[in-house]
């Protein structure tokens, strides 16, 4: 029995190293709109506060996940981080935040949520263009799909996930790609 909580920080291990290798973000999340659209000071004062405690890189997601204090308000502050970056057009950031709402969703078994992020990760992954933040998109939504018994639907997307990865010359990423996808066709 002590094998099975082994086996479970090891995957999250292994998730949160097949992201490291993943870009971050080269804007602050205060960045200015380039729509020229106007926030409240209180929403400005948030995105400030969330981006502070909750940075948003692939790593910091995972620590804040695994930790049942802060998962809760992780989820929240990269929901709200998402989609105050998708309205700015920084897509790239906004599929971060959204990959690490997925992970706090799913830490909390809130899959529904996780499936829905994790759709929103892939579609602002997608309009930037980029693989990095593609491939571990797709990784995050397969692993929801997994959660979620339905390892026909995550085959597809960890292959896909696998192919960006290369793209990228991410290969830890396109690792843990391949270890899922694994996983999947074990079901």
């Amino acid at each position: 029995m002590r094998f099975i909580p082994l086996l479970l920080w090891l995957t999250a291990l292994l998730s949160a190293l097949a992201l490291t290798g993943c870009a971050t973000t080269d804007e602050g999340i205060d960045a200015p709109s380039r729509r020229g659209r106007g926030r409240a000071v209180s929403q400005a004062r948030s995105a400030t506060e969330d981006g502070q405690r909750f940075p948003l890189n692939y790593v910091s997601a995972q620590r804040a996940a695994l930790d049942p204090s802060t998962a809760q308000a992780a989820l929240v502050a990269y929901q709200r981080m998402g989609a105050d970056l998708a309205d700015q057009e920084r897509f790239a950031q906004a599929a971060i935040a959204y990959s690490n709402a997925a992970t706090s969703a799913r830490a909390l078994g809130r899959l529904q949520d996780a499936l829905t992020t994790s759709q929103k990760a892939v579609e602002m992954a997608e309009r930037a263009g980029d693989p990095r933040h593609l491939a571990p998109a797709l990784v995050r939504l397969g692993q929801t799909h997994m959660d979620l018994n339905a390892p026909h639907r995550a085959i597809p997307i960890f292959e896909k996930a696998a192919q960006y990865a290369r793209e990228s010359s991410n290969p830890t990423t396109e690792a843990s790609s391949d270890i899922w996808l694994s996983r999947a066709y074990r079901r």
